[in-house]
């Protein structure tokens, strides 16, 4: 019994600092497809590696919104793109300049290609609701 009353403690005291983090996601060129986001408490695997807490989202009028819950405090950073044929890749031309909308968290300004982490983390503390706009770019 009190192995089942200090698991339920644990499980009470992890909601109890749980955040949440809201993405809106604005400047789709259409509502084909759908947005696939990534998030990243760590630079290791930044911003390509997309097997990282990975979530698909539908579109309605041109922009989107998604609730991460039960985050824990950390550092996180974000990688967005609009997966239109939704083939689960982002695409890109032969000189691989992307052919689908993507975007960051801080909407760090692209040059060549893509931003590191320390441009696009930001922090997200116990039983915080954060909401992040990203906007994304299109070339």
């Amino acid at each position: 019994m009190k192995k089942i009353f200090f698991i339920l403690s644990l499980l009470m005291l992890n909601s109890l600092f749980a955040a949440e983090l809201t993405i809106d996601v604005k400047n789709l060129r259409n509502n084909n497809g759908s947005i696939r986001i990534a998030i990243w408490d760590q630079a290791r695997g930044f911003p390509k590696d997309y097997t990282t807490a990975i979530d698909q989202v539908s579109i309605a009028a041109n922009e989107t919104t998604y609730t991460f819950k039960n985050l824990k405090a950390a550092n996180y950073a974000l990688a967005i793109f609009h997966d239109a044929n939704n083939d689960e890749n982002l695409n890109t031309n032969r000189i691989g300049i992307p052919s689908e909308g993507f975007g960051f968290s801080n909407n760090p300004r692209i040059l060549f290609g893509p931003p590191n982490y320390r441009k696009c983390n930001f922090k997200l503390n116990a039983n915080q609701k954060l909401t992040k706009t990203i906007y994304l770019k299109h070339f």
